[in-house]
């Protein structure tokens, strides 16, 4: 994990810099904005308060591409926080996966809907 830690705060504003406004307050310091997706993820897992470590999960909902970091963020963590992780990690391939298929059903009506009432073919 990187040596210099973010406070909570500055996680918080790491989120929101990214779209993922999932905890209010926060401050968008330079140093949280500029982590990498690996070191993001690690630091959500090590924190001692659960609304952090439970961030994990719409971060990933919201930035898909971050679970390729998974593998080296799990690398930066104890195992008791390799643990944590893999349950959010889980719980948020699980979320996809089950509304995957729902959500597919859902674009293709908007879509047919947005062609027929904007009489596009």
């Amino acid at each position: 994990m990187s040596a210099i830690l973010c406070t909570p705060d500055e996680l918080v504003g790491a989120l929101d810099a990214l779209g993922v406004h999932f905890l209010s307050g926060g401050d968008s310091s330079p140093r949280a904005r500029s982590l990498a997706p690996a070191e993001l993820l690690a630091q959500l897992a090590a924190q001692p308060d659960a609304r952090l470590r439970l961030a994990i999960i719409p971060l990933l909902l919201c930035r898909p591409e971050f679970a390729s970091a998974a593998p080296t963020a799990l690398e930066q963590l104890t195992e008791q926080r390799r643990q944590t992780f893999k349950l959010y990690y889980t719980a948020a391939a699980e979320c996809v996966n089950d509304y995957a298929t729902t959500l597919r059903m859902n674009l293709d009506l908007l879509c047919e809907s947005a062609h027929t009432s904007l009489n596009t073919e």
